[in-house]
């Protein structure tokens, strides 16, 4: 029972630690699936990441759409695939290296900040 306890304890707080948000550099596409915008990394590939954006963020990414963007995020914890683009600090279009096709799409944690409110 004892270590039950103390189990508890541990996952709390855990929970509690990844509640930070994050700053990540990230380098994807804006795609369209079925009426949700989201910004897909590593599309195509075994790693494939997407992130959904909240309605009122889906106008900046207007003009970007299946264009290769690049842009700071900020994320509620660590992010995986499915999670949700808290705030956009930064967003522009960027051209891919055709001589250098493994920088195509990355994601790079940048700093740990204050969640927006």
């Amino acid at each position: 029972m004892k270590s039950i306890f103390l189990l508890g304890i541990f996952i709390s707080v855990n929970s509690l630690a990844s509640t930070d948000c994050y700053l990540y550099e990230v380098k994807g596409v804006a795609r369209i699936k079925g009426s949700d915008l989201e910004l897909v990394v590593n599309e195509k590939t075994m790693s494939e990441m997407r992130f959904g954006m909240k309605i009122s963020d889906t106008a900046k990414f207007g003009p970007y759409l299946d264009s290769t963007t690049k842009g700071e995020y900020v994320f509620k914890g660590k992010p995986v695939s499915k999670s949700v683009i808290q705030e956009i600090k930064s967003l522009k279009r960027s051209t891919p290296d055709p001589l250098n096709h493994q920088n195509h799409s990355y994601i790079k944690e940048l700093k740990a900040i204050e969640c927006p409110k």
